[in-house]
Parts: structure tokens; sequence; C-alpha cells
């Protein structure tokens, strides 16, 4: 389940497993939850859309905003990313990625055993899960398989490479506010990949690269990030991430209920918060705009409002930790 707060902070967005996402107004909830370090936010919550992305059986697996708060886009497991606007909730645009026949190096990791798994498992490996926009919506980021797909608005294609191969099956991606970063959920990890400075050289040796997309690369635009900043590795499987609104932190939800929280400022991406609030798994992840509140929802049916000041470690320590 997919969850994303809009950035003038009036609305959430929330993917459900059953097709459809729901969009509320989510004001009312803020205001009340200002003195709560963690509670159910949205109980009264006033419901502003919802959208029957596919018959049910297929769930969607992303939602998010436009950096200027315009557009809502929808992400499908079958790979069709949609864009709406936000006043009038029409349809703008449709993105459908091209397909190519699943490989066992991509989905599973290769070899034999792989290449049969990935025979054996069929349709279900082909699936899209997890999928962003870049902030200045130049590209869309897909989850498929054990890697990403980048697609490019301008070229209206796949690029010539794709991020991973990552540990596990990709099931959510964020792009960062600053389009300097890509964070992964796959398996036990967070992946981290790195968009070079402009006119910087090429990356150190034995910085891991993106694998060539199978059938070359005639035609095809380059790929905008390619090397692996960090591996934040956990104790449970990841099911969501999200940074916030400017860049500073990085979340990653659990399977297990809790949320973890990184500062990206040192460089050094340093553990700043363990959250445990829910009594089931956690799906969703998502900052408010000025980066004072955290959403999480979960498996237990509740959506819970953190305050960052109160359970997460203070900036000026950071350094030191």
């Amino acid at each position: 389940m997919g969850l994303a707060w809009s950035p003038d902070a009036a609305l959430v967005a929330i993917a459900l497993s059953n097709g459809s996402a729901i969009v509320w107004d989510a004001a009312p909830a803020a205001d009340a939850a200002a003195s709560n370090a963690a509670r159910d936010a949205f109980a009264c919550a006033t419901e502003a859309a919802r959208f029957e992305c596919s018959d049910g059986t297929l769930p969607v697996s992303a939602v998010g905003f436009s950096v200027d708060g315009s557009l809502l886009f929808t992400a499908v497991g079958d790979g069709s990313t949609v864009l709406f606007t936000v006043e009038g909730w029409s349809k703008v645009a449709k993105v459908v990625p091209e397909w190519r026949s699943p490989t066992a190096a991509g989905l599973l990791g290769g070899g034999a055993a792989t290449a049969a798994a990935a025979g054996a498992a069929g349709a279900v490996l082909t699936r899209y899960s997890g999928a962003a926009l870049a902030a200045d919506a130049s590209w869309v980021f897909m989850g498929y398989g054990r890697e990403v797909i980048m697609w490019s608005v301008k070229h209206k294609r796949e690029s010539a490479e794709r991020l991973g191969p990552h540990s596990g099956l990709v099931v959510a991606v964020a792009a960062s506010p600053c389009n300097k970063h890509v964070a992964v959920a796959a398996g036990g990890s967070v992946t981290v990949w790195a968009k070079p400075e402009p006119g910087a050289g090429s990356a150190p040796p034995g910085t891991p690269k993106t694998p060539t997309t199978p059938g070359g690369s005639s035609g095809k635009p380059p790929a905008p990030f390619g090397s692996r900043a960090a591996q934040l590795s956990l104790a449970a499987e990841v099911t969501g991430v999200a940074f916030s609104g400017e860049g500073l932190l990085l979340a990653a939800c659990m399977g297990d209920g809790c949320v973890v929280v990184w500062e990206t400022v040192t460089g050094r991406w340093r553990e700043v918060g363990w959250l445990a609030g829910h009594s089931d798994g956690a799906s969703g992840v998502a900052f408010s705009p000025d980066g004072r509140l955290l959403l999480s929802t979960g498996s237990d049916g509740r959506c819970l409002v953190w305050s960052t000041r109160d359970v997460l470690a203070p900036r000026h320590t950071w350094s030191s930790m």
C-alpha cells in the first residue's frame, strides 16, 4: 500500500491492494494531531477523491504528487501509470512501459536454478511494484522484478540501462526532492542510487553499475542514475520508502510494523529514529511537506501521525552519532 502527502499539505493519497486509490483532505487530521507523537490520524478525515485503477485483480502499487502539487499519479501492478490533475481530477496522461520477456538475471539473480524459478513463477514476476516521479518530472521510475525501469517523459521510452539487480523483488521506489537520489526497497534492504553532479567524472573503481538493458540500447536515452550511494540493511522485509520534503530524511517501513528513519545530510546515512506503533506490518510512509510530521500506514487498518521533533534524534547530533 503506497502513501503520499501533497506539497501543500492539503491532501493525502493512499494506494490499496484492491485496485483503488483514495485521496483525503489532510488539513483537519494534521491540525488535530499536531500535539501528539503518534495517533490514528484519519478517523474523521474527508474523502476528496477515489479512483478505481484496476478491476481488483491488480493492486495499486504506488501513488504520488508532482513537486508543484498539480498532478497525482497512480501506478498499477501491470506497469501502467496514470497522471491526474488535482484540480478536477481529470486524466491527463498514461505511461505504459515497453514489455520484455522476464530474465532470471533481472528478476531472481541468474543461474540455472533461478532461471527455472523464473519460468515457474511466470506472470507474477513480470508484474511491476512501486513507482516514483522525478522531482523535475522528467523521469518515471518503476520497480520490475529485481530491477527499476527508468522511463523518460521526454523520449517516451525506457532508458538504456536499469537500476539493479537488487537483493529481492522491488516493492517501493522514492525519488529525492533534490533530484540526486532514488531509494529502492527490495527484500530486507534499501538501496540508494546516486545521480552524478554535472561535470562529474567517472565513478570510483569498484562502484557497482546498472546492467545494460537486454537487447541493446540503440535509440534509448542514457540512464540518469547509475552508482550506489548507500546500502541500508534492515532486520525485516521493507515495504515502503519516502524522502522528506526538504530531502534531509529518508524513511522506510517494514513488515514487522516498525519504521526506521535515516539522515541524508552527512552523506553517511545515519539512523536517527526507530518507530514502533503498528500491531501488524507497516505498509506505507510519507512525510508532511515541512518535515514536521511522518505518516505510517499499516495492515492493522490504522494511519499514524508521528511528530519528527519528538521521535527523531535532534539534527545537531547527527554528525556525532
